[in-house]
Parts: C-alpha cells; structure tokens; sequence
C-alpha cells in the first residue's frame, strides 16, 4: 500500500531525512554548512602554519623529511575542495550559496578523508620528530658518559692516584 500515490513509506522517510539534512545545513547552529567549512579551513590553516615552521627548523637542521610531497597532495585536494565550497561562506544568498550549502552535507566523506590525511601526516611527523629526538638523546648520553669518563681517569691520573691505583697489581 503506497502513502501517497506513486511513493512507497519508505520513500518518504528517506525524503524526510534529506530535507532533515538540507535544513542542518542552513540553520543548525553548531552543524551547518558554514560552521563546517570554516572549521576545516582553520584545521587545514593551522596545519599548514605548523608544518611551514617544522620545515623551517628541518631545513635549518640539514635535515629532510620526505614526507613533504605527500602532505603536499593533501594540501592541493583540500584548497580544492575548499575552493569549490567557498560560496557556503559568502554572505550574500546566491544560488551558488544555497546550492553549495545544501550540497555540503554530502560530502561528509570526502571531509572526513581529508581531516584523517592531515591527522595522519601530523602523527608521521611527530614520529619522525621523535626519532630526531631520541637520536639526539642517545648522542647526548653517550658523549655524557665518555666525558664523565674523562673526567674520572683525568682525576685518577694525578700522581698520587695512579700509584694507589697500581699498588694492589705490585704486590702480585
């Protein structure tokens, strides 16, 4: 038994959810389509501002990282996206804006994939970060203990040291 002539009940429900959706996207306070793409555009923002200062300190370093060209690609797809949904952000009504606004819920997966991408280069970088670290560390501690060494022999080498030191080794 159809609901309304030519739609089945669950048509309908489905029509409901997706006007449900599309509504969101202009008027919920937290969620809609506006809050979201300044939300990914400050993330992607902020990422960028951190990653230019972690390849300044890199490269002052002599170092490379080669993940740069990866985060690169990320970087491009996510100004694209941004740039195809910018209209969300215009203050004016324009059919772009209502289309675009009413559009972005949909793309949920593709925001999604990008905001996983970043977090991802952000962990790779904050491994090769520890790596460098614990790489420095290990220098640090082992030129620690050979200079704590000299020290000691330095101390033990003073006249009266070395004959103690050799005395027991006499007696044999």
């Amino acid at each position: 038994m159809a609901a309304v002539p030519g739609f089945s009940v669950t048509d309908l429900i489905q029509a409901v959810c997706h006007i449900k959706t599309v509504y969101d996207a202009f008027f919920n306070k937290y969620t809609n389509s506006a809050v979201q793409v300044r939300g990914l555009a400050d993330r992607i923002q902020q990422f960028q501002t951190n990653l230019q200062a972690h390849k300044e300190i890199i490269e002052k370093r002599g170092l490379e990282y080669s993940g740069y060209v990866a985060i690169k690609n990320t970087l491009d797809e996510c100004e694209d996206f941004l740039e195809k949904y910018k209209g969300v952000l215009e203050k004016k009504i324009s059919v772009v804006k209502v289309w675009r606004t009413g559009r972005f819920p949909y793309e949920q997966d593709v925001v999604a994939r990008l905001q996983k991408d970043i977090e991802s280069h952000g962990l790779n970088i904050l491994h090769f970060n520890m790596n460098i670290l614990l790489y420095v560390i290990s220098d640090y501690i082992a030129c620690s203990y050979a200079l704590s060494l000299t020290i000691w022999i330095e101390k033990m080498a003073s006249p009266g040291k070395m004959q103690s030191l050799r005395a027991p080794f006499l007696k044999l």
